[in-house]
């Protein structure tokens, strides 16, 4: 386990068991959706991808996300989550339904919150566990259109 200050939040992070999970038996969609979410990620945001790696989580892949249409500039919102095993040191934990400035931050354009509340945790995950929710606005940067493959 090792330390980890991640926003407004103090974390003990066990890194090598969520990484170890995450790259051998986190299932990952590749649908388009999720493929644009990966690939804004990679492209976009190393802040984020480096932030969220201290914590075992790999940022382009994550346990869940849904997709809502885009804005009138063009980006979608993406929320989800990410699962890591750890406990919380110092800081508040948030819900998607208790969301505020209070408890959740920004980083590197990814809005995110703690949760003790799990939703779609797999099978086997290593406890302790904590949950990332998100809230991310993306562009498609994708040559593929979504609505053409359907």
């Amino acid at each position: 386990m090792k330390n980890v200050k991640l926003a407004i939040w103090v974390l003990d992070v066990d890194v090598e068991k969520t990484l170890h999970f995450n790259q051998n038996k986190l299932e990952v969609c590749d649908c388009l959706y999720c493929q644009n979410f990966s690939a804004v990620i990679q492209q976009k945001h190393p802040l984020l991808r480096e932030k969220l790696l201290e914590l075992g989580i790999e940022a382009a892949t994550p346990n869940h996300v849904s997709y809502f249409p885009g804005n009138k500039d063009g980006q979608q919102l993406a929320i989800g989550n990410y699962q890591f095993s750890g406990t919380l040191l110092e800081g508040k934990w948030s819900t998607m339904e208790d969301w505020n400035a209070g408890n959740t931050a920004e980083v590197d354009g990814m809005q995110i919150g703690l949760s003790k509340e799990m939703e779609l945790l797999p099978d086997n995950f290593p406890e302790p566990v904590i949950q990332v929710n998100f809230e991310f606005s993306m562009p498609w940067v994708l040559e593929e259109d979504p609505e053409e493959s359907q």
